[in-house]
């Protein structure tokens, strides 16, 4: 890890167009900024968590920016790559859950976690999320649906958490879970201190759509077990991350159903953080995003008292 100098970067962006102005990259001006200053503190959480939302801005430019300054763009990643120690590859947990909502333990495995603990505060959301589920189904009027999804979408909405218990209380026999290090690949592509959390897309056969896997019946087109992975965002991200997601073991809680509505309602990152999912919330493309699944269930778990922590 190294500091990025910003005189450098703003050179090469002028190298590639004599016109550039700097209001081009404010925003990334200004986390670069903040992760100097992070950098030279020693403060490495800090520093993460800047490299974070550097990763985020780069991943989201146009791609008219992305080739324009596609060697400036270069010049930070080179900088930035590689901060977080590898994983431990080699250590495997195993784990039985026992989950109230079940009628036995779901079984759960951890590749390359930190430690012990890491892995068991998987399980004990698991242990959470299930039976929130289950009772979200039981009912098209229980819960915060509106809060974060279109009023024309809620008998979708309904249909998929009906899918969701139906597969995480009956169907599911085991999940296992995967760390991934900084510069590892994962479904095609490099992973960097911005990537939370990570699944390999579903090949879909003969007519299948996304939309099918959230009307009745659609977990049946689910296999028995699923896969995750977490990346180094998972691990780093520091306290009150946004409004919801207020402390570490909150986040982590919205990762991992963000990442189970991938797996088994085939959703897709539409858009991510707070702002932006409240943003489409009257639109069809919330109930096909999976962040705002995760801070719907998260939301629901607040008004039931049952937040880890």
């Amino acid at each position: 890890m190294a500091a990025i100098d910003m005189q450098e970067f703003v050179k090469q962006c002028r190298a590639a167009n004599p016109l550039f102005k700097e209001n081009v990259f404010a925003s990334l001006l200004e986390k670069i900024k903040a992760y100097n200053t992070n950098l030279k503190l020693g403060n490495q959480a800090r520093t993460l968590q800047s490299e974070a939302g550097i990763q985020i801005l780069l991943r989201n430019l146009s791609q008219d920016l992305k080739t324009r300054y596609a060697k400036a763009l270069a010049y930070i990643q080179a900088k930035i790559k590689g901060a977080l120690a590898r994983p431990d590859e080699t250590a495997v947990f195993k784990l039985s859950i026992p989950i109230a909502s079940r009628s036995s333990p779901l079984d759960v495995r951890g590749e390359g976690f930190p430690s012990l603990a890491a892995i068991q505060e998987v399980g004990r959301n698991l242990a959470i999320i299930c039976p929130l589920v289950h009772d979200l189904a039981k009912s098209d009027h229980e819960g915060p649906r509106r809060n974060w999804f279109a009023q024309e979408s809620l008998r979708e909405v309904h249909s998929s958490i009906v899918n969701l218990d139906q597969y995480l209380n009956r169907q599911c026999t085991g999940i296992s879970f995967k760390v991934l290090r900084v510069g590892g690949r994962c479904d095609g592509e490099t992973v960097d201190n911005s990537l939370a959390g990570q699944v390999i897309r579903a090949v879909m056969v003969g007519h299948e759509d996304r939309p099918d896997y959230r009307k009745q019946g659609g977990y049946l087109k689910v296999p028995w077990g699923l896969r995750i992975f977490f990346g180094p965002l998972y691990f780093s991200v520091n306290e009150h991350y946004d409004a919801v997601l207020k402390t570490v073991a909150i986040y982590r809680f919205m990762t991992l159903f963000h990442e189970l509505t991938h797996k088994i309602l085939r959703t897709q990152d539409k858009v991510y953080e707070l702002s932006n999912c409240l943003s489409i919330k009257d639109t069809a493309n919330a109930v096909m995003c999976a962040d705002s699944w995760g801070y719907f269930l998260t939301d629901y778990a607040n008004t039931r008292n049952r937040l880890p922590g």
